[in-house]
């Protein structure tokens, strides 16, 4: 990829494939790529992925029946959210996917940038120079992958994707391919690129192996109940399914967004320890005059989310209590006052905690970056409730799959309780089904509960559970269900 060819002139070897995809590297080394393509038969290269603003700068070795056009390649058929920031890597490892590799091993992809070097100067916008050749250069395999004169650009620009333009694709794509037969492992288990399993290069066979049998697990596993129509008005409540795995006493939760206590005071009547994180004033008054009978209970006002120390706007909407969040996103949201953010991993470090039973996100739109938080290297919550709602998440950067695949990569088994479309929040929603995951919800617009459990639980004593638990209500008239795009507030 870019210009790892100088490597490779130094050793005499070459790739089956190349790419380029960076608009400012590509033109940059625009003579040294057309001696690649017009070489191509010597040094055995048959294919080359490159931007259209490159071939056209090409000219005639641009019309080489070896270069794709990834602009024309990728246009159709493609989520806009796969194509609105490109980066080299991610969208390479996508197209080797789409040439049907199936198994992709990634070698020395840390993430890990410096961004300005030294030796870098500015030139205009995101674009930098290189004023001389480095003598070490941190951010690649050897020390003359770039040389005096190379235009580049600020690997994660700060006012895009938060500063994370490179994590944030890696993840975009990782998300669809897990959808695909494809696995890709991390042979890097310090990189920061967290969208794939991490091992080291002597078990990436191994690791393959296993992934491929989970998969395989999946696809002949059925769904457990449902899917209802929301015309029937079926309620349900996720806590319930994970009752018949839970230690009887002396567990420990983490409840994030406890509300006014309706989950964690259930373990707190059990003799369990709980943490409870509520940010909201109003709420959090109420938690505590619940939660007072109670001694093995820490209330925490702080908000939870994968960076600690953050000072974010916290709003709330006349709609329902339970609908707080750090994103207005309601109409009818409205500021009242800051909330200052802290990790998981800070907190259970602070407390020392190192066993948990479960933990329990409820986060409106955060449930993902709670996640993200969290010490899953050194501390394994047995039983994991967080919900999804794309409609909110997405404006994050994110969305269920997300949420699913990296609960999956940590080796949980992950079910999904679906429901139908919130029409308006403060009313009561109707439930349509419990699967496995990996699954797709039946419009873009549902919501509900993803479900992880270490331990694989007994299929049948599950299915019963959620069975048992079903609420069945009110039949709600087929003519006063709203269409699905319209049902989300």
């Amino acid at each position: 990829m870019n210009a790892a060819y100088r490597y490779w002139d130094t050793i005499h070897w070459y790739p089956t494939y190349y790419s380029c995809l960076d608009l400012v590297v590509g033109l940059s080394h625009k003579n040294d790529i057309a001696r690649l393509i017009n070489k191509a038969d010597i040094y055995g290269i048959r294919a080359f992925l490159l931007r259209e603003s490159l071939i056209d700068a090409l000219g005639q070795t641009g019309r080489s029946p070896r270069v794709v056009n990834f602009d024309t390649l990728f246009k159709t058929d493609t989520p806009s959210f796969l194509t609105n920031r490109v980066t080299t890597g991610s969208h390479t490892m996508f197209w080797a996917a789409s040439l049907g590799y199936q198994d992709i091993i990634l070698l020395g992809i840390d993430g890990n940038y410096v961004e300005i070097l030294p030796e870098a100067i500015h030139l205009s916008g995101n674009v930098l120079t290189m004023s001389k050749t480095p003598e070490s250069n941190p951010n690649y395999f050897f020390d003359g992958y770039q040389l005096s004169g190379d235009h580049f650009h600020i690997p994660n620009p700060k006012h895009e994707q938060r500063g994370k333009v490179h994590l944030v694709t890696w993840d975009r794509v990782g998300t669809l391919l897990s959808l695909s037969d494809t696995v890709v492992v991390n042979a890097n288990p310090a990189s920061c690129v967290d969208a794939f399993p991490k091992c080291s290069f002597e078990n990436v066979g191994a690791i393959i192996a296993s992934i491929r049998r989970n998969r395989l697990n999946k696809r002949e596993e059925p769904k457990l109940v449902g899917p209802y129509t929301r015309e029937q008005g079926i309620h349900f409540e996720e806590l319930r399914v994970f009752y018949p795995f839970f230690p009887e006493k002396d567990g420990t939760m983490i409840d994030v967004g406890a509300h006014k206590g309706e989950s964690c005071i259930r373990f707190l009547r059990r003799g369990w320890r709980v943490s409870a994180f509520e940010p909201d004033p109003d709420n959090r008054a109420e938690l505590t005059k619940a939660t007072a009978p109670y001694e093995r209970i820490r209330i925490e006002e702080r908000a939870v989310s994968k960076v600690s120390g953050r000072l974010y706007p916290w709003h709330k909407t006349p709609d329902s209590t339970g609908a707080s969040s750090m994103m207005p996103f309601s109409s009818t949201h409205r500021p009242i006052g800051n909330v200052t953010t802290i990790t998981l991993r800070d907190y259970c470090a602070k407390y020392d905690i190192t066993e948990l039973d479960f933990l329990k996100i409820d986060a409106e739109g955060f449930d993902y970056m709670v996640l993200q938080g969290f010490p899953f290297e050194i501390l394994r919550p047995r039983f994991i409730l967080c919900e999804f709602e794309d409609r909110k998440t997405v404006p994050l950067g994110n969305t269920i799959h997300d949420m699913g695949t990296l609960l999956l990569n940590l080796g949980y088994h992950v079910f999904m309780s679906e429901w139908h479309p919130i029409r308006r929040y403060g009313i009561r929603h109707q439930w349509r089904c419990f699967t496995h995951y990996p699954a797709e919800t039946a419009t873009p617009y549902a919501w509900g509960n993803l479900l992880a459990f270490a331990e694989a639980p007994d299929l049948d004593i599950l299915q019963q559970t959620v069975k048992a638990n079903i609420l069945p209500g009110k039949s709600i008239p087929s003519a006063s269900v709203p269409h699905e795009e319209g049902s989300h507030i």
